[in-house]
């Protein structure tokens, strides 16, 4: 520091938070040959500007959630940003927000000055969002402007078994004659619908094997069914 303007020297208060000096006051005779000098201590303090925007630390974030989790279950605590200026002020303050991609307001935040995301509302696999990316914002408290950064969080909706299997029609068809059953041998004879006997698992997602069975008829010994193929046999 000099009385040069040129020459003065900026602290940041990121770097230092206080500096003692001294500053030596001279004063010289007309002559140049006799000095006075005094050293003075002076401690100087270092304002905080508000010159930081938050900064999300471990990106990216990503998590998959089962469709069946509860609503107000916590998903997912890893949304965090640090501002680098001066600790506990406005200035270095963080709130988060969602401002993006939260389709149905499915998520939330359980407090703005936490990034802790949790369910806001069910979620559904086979009838609504597989996927979201939630923009996330991070706004420091400075004054008098505020500075804010943005991320994504990526939330896959994972399948969950809570749907029945459909068949593919209400009713099959078939014709069996007579003639069948009049032979007195054992007979298995498979049965040609109109259409094949099949059924699909809605789920899917997960799409699990299905198993069939016939459980009940207007005879009292209903024909047979192969359990993997719905294949009806006469009975024997």
């Amino acid at each position: 520091m000099d009385n040069s303007l040129s020459d003065i020297n900026y602290f940041r208060h990121e770097d230092i938070d206080d500096r003692t000096v001294s500053i030596k006051v001279s004063k010289s005779l007309e002559d140049l040959v006799d000095r006075e000098e005094a050293f003075l201590p002076v401690t100087v303090y270092i304002q905080d500007v508000n010159d930081h925007a938050p900064e999300f630390q471990n990106v990216p974030y990503h998590l998959e959630v089962d469709e069946l989790t509860p609503v107000g279950l916590t998903v997912f605590r890893g949304v965090h940003a640090i501002d680098r200026d001066k600790p506990n002020t406005p200035n270095s303050d963080v709130t988060y927000a969602i401002v993006g991609g939260n389709e149905n307001n499915s998520f939330a935040l359980s407090d703005p000055l936490e990034g802790i995301i949790v369910i806001n509302k069910p979620l559904d696999f086979d009838h609504g969002p597989r996927e979201y990316r939630l923009e996330i914002q991070a706004r420091d408290h400075g004054s008098p402007e505020s500075f804010q950064s943005l991320t994504s969080v990526t939330i896959r909706v994972k399948d969950a078994d809570d749907q029945n299997p459909v068949f593919t029609r209400q009713v099959y068809k078939t014709n069996v004659t007579e003639a069948a059953v009049i032979t007195g041998a054992r007979l298995r004879v498979k049965l040609q619908t109109d259409a094949p006997v099949h059924a699909f698992d809605q789920d899917l997602g997960i799409n699990a094997p299905l198993r069939y069975s016939i459980i009940h008829g207007e005879r009292r010994r209903p024909p047979s069914s192969s359990t993997r193929t719905a294949s009806s046999l006469l009975p024997s």
